[in-house]
């Protein structure tokens, strides 16, 4: 049984693939030094989300809890520059749970995880 991050990687490969109009109408193809940022950036995550490409040329990482909770962010090819020059990314975020939201932005992968580990924390 492969690993959830293997699959996310097996994934990321297929989105790479992807060509323009993809979905049908105007979407972008994805950046190769994009993609292989991802895939780096990825593995760093404790819990691994789904991975939806987006027809902007972002990638959507989502989480969802058994309870109802929801929770995503959208990365950018500019969070991946802004990251690399070791500069604050503004990577979007977006939770829900019970009527009660939240929207926000992360500077880094590493405040993706903390994010992560405390949205499922409350399940305890």
């Amino acid at each position: 049984m492969k690993k959830a991050v293997d699959r996310n990687i097996e994934k990321l490969t297929k989105i790479k693939e992807m060509e323009e109009t993809w979905n049908g109408y105007s979407s972008v193809p994805f950046s190769h030094d994009f993609i292989s940022f991802i895939k780096n950036e990825i593995r760093k995550l404790e819990i691994q989300p789904q991975i939806f490409p987006i027809a902007d040329g972002k990638l959507q990482l989502e989480y969802d809890r058994n309870d109802g909770g929801y929770l995503e962010f959208e990365v950018s090819p500019e969070n991946m520059k802004s990251i690399k020059e070791n500069k604050s990314a503004k990577i979007e975020f977006y939770y829900e749970f019970n009527k009660e939201q939240e929207e926000g932005i992360v500077e880094n992968f590493k405040k993706i995880n903390e994010k992560v580990m405390n949205f499922y924390k409350d399940l305890q």
